[in-house]
């Protein structure tokens, strides 16, 4: 046989390697245990700190119910109402959540998640598998590829995705993926081009990080082709480019939210900073997990002593298993083939992508003439698009693909040596690889719902929405509520989204402030007294759809300075609200009463910033306001204060009527005034900043500061034209008041 070729034409016979799928779903029951045990009652994860597996239960739960409605999972209304929210940049977990709709609409998200839990570990292990041995060859053994595949699946990298990450943990697809590339690439025919648009669709739409890993992957593949036998590329790139075109044009709903606003909606506040906390350490590749039942304590001092109290475990827990390593280097000289010698470069080029921009070594950057050394992942980082990435550590995903594959040459040749004790030296080295990696018992969560949840009476869909409090300033603090979602099935204010959280009526807007601030004594511009105050406040929560508060005791605990703060919300919600309709020791559920204060009154809706130092807001760009009247009937809106800049003007617009042009001088504190025709209710007017000449100011430019914003009944005749206080009507349409400030 040639050096350079190896035939990967023959097809797989899967159900004589029925075997290697049982052992592997037995080890992952041992593995993971108790998961097993809990299958029905809890999912992998710290009972003590709620974290981003709630997130992933929920998107089970929301796609299996999109789905079944006829909706888009792409978006959502039960997040961040009254808005709604796209998921573009969120972990949907969108192909194993639609494989597992049914499932999950049948038994629920709990036999799902676990289920998926099980798929992952066992699917990955049997890919990598298959992968290994068909590049092992004709003489390949399969006890090799079963080591290989058992060493990928159960690494200490892959046990810390299990803690939150299950959309990084469901690699299932990803060797599946390269196998049916390389066949595609060296033999072409329908069903390896079929199967390599199957396996490359999945796996896109699992996560669009393991998408990235393999279009980096079919890169590498071009130019390692291109350089070691350039007549055939051509050839290849015939087979291969029709497949992943199709599975790039499938899924294109998914991937086009990433792309279409060239990546602003899930920009980081500090993409590179955020690159350099989650970049791999050179130690951590051959530093055993701190979750070793024997050994961990011990590892978790020294990574303390080396990196310090802002070590991220999750993220810089990049062990793959010294027994998978020594086989890998000793399978390096054997990588003969063109197909497997690729292997070789795929190992080193990811597992320097996934040292992240500048090496770090102990804790410590390794410093070239003074510089930090840079890395591969630089120029990923400049690309288009490349600051949306912001953990290179894992890139170990892949790079543990490659491993594997070498490990199985070198597991070959050391079962060569004892042919006729080959299984038992196999089942040694799986043994001792699973061993130096375990992470047993795996801690579990409870699916626990508190008892209020079951509480709230019946509600149309998409209706009655739930506002909970606390109100954190990073819904990321409190993930737990994603899975009371699925219990009560309201949309609610707030949400946890992997990216581009929306903005939130939290700050300004009377009701929703005092439960954000646990206060009902904090003024605000719009000048409201106390009792005026709590009657507006359950206004505005009404014309939100509020119906419901639910005071979640449990959840002070995990936002920092409100750990004492559960009795006086339970206080202000009394005080607001009136005495709860069901309270445990869990929390309580109020309902939200109707009454309204007995005059009009104006208050600040969104777009408004909050200075510290008095009763004072600023606008920038854009605002919107929000308007109560008892009564139908023409009322005159004043807004006090200045604005920033002598060249400032503000246009406000009540629905389709013409828009009005005022400003407020930057000199000193003025008062502009304008007349409205309101319906009886709750209304919204939009500010929009100008420039004298006319124009929108830039987003985020300031614009004006107030300290006072009134709203009263005009006293003119009913019959008077209502004038443009301060200048005139624009010239042109201004189009509808826009949902949020973006």
């Amino acid at each position: 046989m040639s050096s350079r070729t190896l035939p990967l034409g023959g097809r797989l016979q899967l159900s004589r390697h029925a075997w290697a799928l049982v052992l592997y779903a037995l080890l992952t029951v041992v593995a993971t245990w108790p998961v097993a045990a809990r299958w029905g009652t809890h999912v992998p994860g710290d009972p003590g700190d709620p974290g981003d597996y709630w997130a992933y239960y929920w998107d089970l739960w929301w796609v299996a119910r999109s789905v079944g409605s006829g909706q888009t999972p792409l978006r959502t209304s039960l997040l961040y109402h009254p808005d709604g929210t796209s998921l573009a940049y969120h972990s949907l977990l969108l192909a194993p959540s639609l494989l597992l709709a049914p499932v999950t609409a049948a038994l629920g998200p709990t036999f799902s998640y676990n289920l998926l839990v099980g798929l992952a570990f066992v699917g990955s292990a049997f890919g990598v598998y298959c992968l290994a041995l068909t590049l092992l060859g004709p003489s390949g053994s399969s006890a090799a590829a079963f080591v290989a595949g058992a060493g990928y699946a159960f690494s200490a990298y892959r046990f810390s995705r299990l803690m939150g990450h299950l959309d990084l943990l469901s690699t299932e697809w990803l060797p599946f993926a390269l196998l049916f590339l390389l066949r595609c690439s060296r033999a072409g025919g329908r069903g390896n081009a079929v199967g390599l648009a199957v396996f490359t669709w999945l796996t896109a739409l699992t996560n669009w990080y393991l998408g990235t890993f393999l279009a980096l992957f079919v890169a590498l593949q071009v130019a390692h082709l291109a350089w070691t036998d350039a007549a055939a590329l051509r050839g290849s790139l015939l087979r291969v480019l029709p497949p992943l075109a199709l599975a790039l044009a499938l899924s294109a709903p998914a991937w086009w939210g990433l792309v279409s606003d060239l990546g602003r909606g899930g920009a980081l506040a500090d993409p590179m900073g955020d690159c350099q906390a989650n970049s791999a350490d050179l130690l951590g590749f051959v530093l055993p997990s701190s979750a070793h039942p024997l050994w961990g304590a011990a590892a978790a001092s020294l990574r303390q002593r080396l990196f310090g109290p802002a070590d991220n475990q999750v993220e810089n827990t990049v062990f793959l298993g010294l027994v998978p390593l020594a086989l890998a280097l000793w399978g390096w000289r054997e990588a003969r083939s063109v197909q497997t010698r690729l292997f070789r470069w795929a190992w080193v080029l990811f597992l320097a992508l996934a040292l992240g921009p500048q090496l770090h070594v102990g804790g410590q950057p390794v410093a070239l003439f003074g510089h930090p050394l840079p890395m591969p992942y630089l120029a990923l980082y400049h690309l288009p698009l490349g600051t949306l990435a912001h953990a290179p550590s894992r890139f170990v995903l892949i790079a543990g693909i490659a491993q594997a594959v070498l490990a199985a040459l070198g597991a070959r040749q050391v079962l060569a040596r004892w042919p006729r004790r080959a299984s038992a030296v196999a089942a040694a080295l799986t043994a001792a690889a699973l061993f130096e990696t375990a992470a047993v018992p795996y801690p579990t969560a409870a699916v626990h719902v508190p008892a209020l949840y079951h509480r709230l009476p019946a509600a149309a869909p998409g209706q009655d929405v739930l506002l909970e409090v606390p109100i954190p300033d990073w819904p990321a603090q409190l993930p737990q509520r994603m899975l009371y979602q699925t219990a009560h099935g309201r949309p609610v204010f707030g949400g946890y989204l992997s990216r581009s959280l929306p903005p939130q009526p939290f700050d300004a807007l009377p009701g929703f402030r005092e439960l954000k601030a646990l206060s009902l004594d904090v003024p605000d511009v719009d000048g409201l007294e106390p009792e005026a105050r709590r009657a507006a406040g359950r206004v505005a929560l009404r014309a939100y759809g509020a119906s419901h508060v639910a005071l979640l005791k449990d959840d002070f605990r995990y936002l920092p300075g409100l750990a004492s703060q559960g009795e006086q919300a339970r206080s202000v919600l009394i005080d607001l609200l009136g005495p709860p309709i069901f309270e445990d020791a869990e929390g309580a559920l109020f309902a939200v009463p109707p009454g309204a204060p007995p005059r009009a009154f104006a208050c600040p809706e969104r777009g408004f910033e909050s200075l510290a130092a008095d009763v004072t807001r600023v606008v920038r760009a854009w605002a919107r306001v929000g308007l109560w009247s008892p009564q139908p009937g023409r009322h005159a809106l004043t807004l006090r204060g200045a604005g920033l800049g002598e060249d400032r003007a503000f246009a406000l617009r009540l629905g389709a009527d013409a828009t009005s042009v005022s400003r407020l001088p930057a000199s000193a504190d003025s008062t502009a005034r304008i007349v409205l025709d309101l319906q009886a209710g709750w209304q919204l007017a939009e500010i929009r900043c100008l420039s004298l000449a006319g124009s929108p100011l830039p987003a985020g430019e300031p614009c004006l500061r107030l300290s006072g914003i009134d709203l009263t009944p005009d006293r003119r005749l009913a019959g008077e034209p209502s004038p443009a206080v301060g200048g005139s009507p624009l010239t042109g349409p201004a189009g509808p008041p826009r949902a949020a400030a973006r």
